[in-house]
């Protein structure tokens, strides 16, 4: 009987704190709005100061993932660190609205069952003596509806172009465009 209540309890639980949570995130983007997200997130993120993740953005498996100081996120960007190493986000780095952060892939070397129940993979990048599925360096600008997979390393002060999927490592100070994302400049190198 007992084992029967604390079970409803934990649901009751469990369905309170995801109104909570609900309204935390998809909360309107007003200062009241903005404050409650603020608050939400600094409780559950290992995150620096001064951030901003605007309305409807989520982190799933948030003790995996790390992130600097002067965050800004916008609307809708998913950044998903499940079954992963972690994902490193360092200092002034901006994520624009719809884009997507996958630290791991589902398995499918089987045949013989479905991939649903094969697990994940997950890639490796080296960083600070650590290991991580994804890097993204200070100064970075993810532009909207990006995707950056599993094992990509994007290098300090890196530009992602709108609709771009980066896979890979992308050296610093790097433009990139395209699926698959491609370097097509270097701001260092641009004389204005």
């Amino acid at each position: 009987m007992i084992g029967i209540l604390k079970k409803i309890l934990f649901a009751i639980y469990r369905e309170i704190f995801g109104v909570i949570e609900f309204i935390a995130i998809y909360s309107p983007r007003t200062k009241i709005g903005g404050l409650l997200r603020k608050v939400y997130w600094k409780s559950r993120l290992n995150i620096g100061k001064n951030f901003q993740i605007d309305r409807g953005s989520m982190v799933e498996n948030v003790k995996l993932v790390q992130i600097g100081n002067n965050f800004l996120v916008g609307m809708n960007v998913w950044i998903s660190a499940g079954e992963c190493k972690g994902i490193f986000i360092g200092n002034d780095v901006w994520i624009s609205k719809d884009s997507y952060i996958r630290s791991a892939n589902h398995s499918f070397d089987r045949t013989d069952i479905p991939m649903r129940e094969q697990g994940h993979t997950c890639g490796s990048v080296e960083f600070n003596n650590r290991e991580y599925s994804i890097v993204i360096e200070d100064g970075c600008w993810i532009a909207s509806n990006c995707t950056i997979l599993s094992g990509s390393h994007i290098g300090e002060g890196a530009i992602i172009s709108t609709g771009s999927v980066v896979s890979g490592k992308i050296p610093p100070y790097s433009i990139v465009i395209g699926n698959p994302a491609r370097v097509i400049s270097n701001r260092k190198k641009i004389k204005v």
